[in-house]
C-alpha cells in the first residue's frame, strides 16, 4: 500500500476561464474515482492542484500522472530562481510506502 502525493503548478498563457482534469493511472489504466477538476480563471491566475491517493501496488506495478484540459493555453508551469526566491518546479510527486496490508 502506497501513498501517492503530488502538486503542480498550473498556468495559462492566454484566454479565459477553463477546466483542468488531474487522475491517476496504475499500468496505463485510469484509477475510477481518481480524477479531479479544478478551474483556472485565465492567464497569470497561477494555481497549485495538490491531492493524495493510497493505493495498493504490486510488483513491477507504475504509476502515471494524468492531467488534461480542452484548452492548449494551459501549462505547468516551472519557473526560475528570482533573486532570493529558489526555481518553482511544474510538478513535485512523492511516492511512500504506507503499509504491506492491503486496503
Amino acid at each position: 500500500v502506497y501513498n501517492i502525493q503530488f502538486s503542480a503548478q498550473l498556468d495559462k498563457t492566454g484566454g479565459s476561464a477553463t477546466d483542468v482534469f488531474i487522475w491517476i493511472r496504475v499500468n496505463g489504466n485510469s484509477v475510477p474515482y481518481s480524477a479531479t477538476k479544478v478551474v483556472i480563471d485565465g492567464p497569470n491566475n497561477e494555481i497549485v492542484a495538490a491531492w493524495n491517493w493510497v493505493l495498493t501496488l504490486s510488483e513491477g506495478d507504475y504509476i502515471e500522472l494524468a492531467w488534461q484540459s480542452p484548452d492548449t493555453a494551459v501549462i505547468l508551469l516551472a519557473a526560475p530562481p528570482s533573486g532570493n526566491i529558489p526555481e518553482i518546479p511544474s510538478v513535485i510527486l512523492t511516492v511512500t510506502w504506507a503499509s504491506n496490508v492491503s486496503t
